[in-house]
């Protein structure tokens, strides 16, 4: 089994009431998802959040499989999962899109799309870049949803 180094891979693992993982890598990602799924099969894929969610119970077999499959520098352990209406993790998605957070619906759609129109993978940009900025225009998407 690969254990991927910082450079090629970062994890981070919330346990609270459940586990919460999720994982950045522009070369490896599918592969460290496909070892995550065959290990947990009754992990289930929360969009709204992008993390991999699983019982409380899993706490120590989630430890064993980041421990194997992590260099401990690349993992990120903490008590519980930013609350997706935490100001701060919506002001991290504004910025993300260099917009300020009270910015218009109009705008940031405008920008989100001008965005993927350089940074999508198949434009010319990187995985990374694309998956950042879908994460934030999907975070800034639901908190106004809840607004309103």
């Amino acid at each position: 089994m690969t254990r991927y180094t910082k450079r090629e891979a970062t994890i981070t693992v919330w346990c609270g009431a459940d586990i919460a993982v999720t994982w950045r890598s522009a070369d490896h990602f599918i592969a460290i998802l496909q070892a995550f799924r065959a290990q947990f099969t009754t992990a289930h894929y929360d969009g709204y959040t992008k993390e991999w969610m699983l019982a409380k119970g899993w706490a120590a077999q989630v430890r064993h499989w980041v421990d194997a499959t992590f260099e401990s520098d690349a993992v990120t352990w903490q008590d519980e999962a930013p609350a997706p209406d935490d100001l701060s993790y919506i002001a991290n998605a504004y910025q993300a899109l260099y917009l300020v957070s009270d910015a218009p619906v109009w705008a940031v759609e405008a920008i989100y799309k001008a965005a993927m129109k350089v940074c999508h993978p198949d434009m010319g940009g990187d995985t990374a870049s694309a998956t950042r900025i879908n994460n934030a225009i999907d975070t800034i998407r639901a908190y106004n949803a809840r607004r309103h």
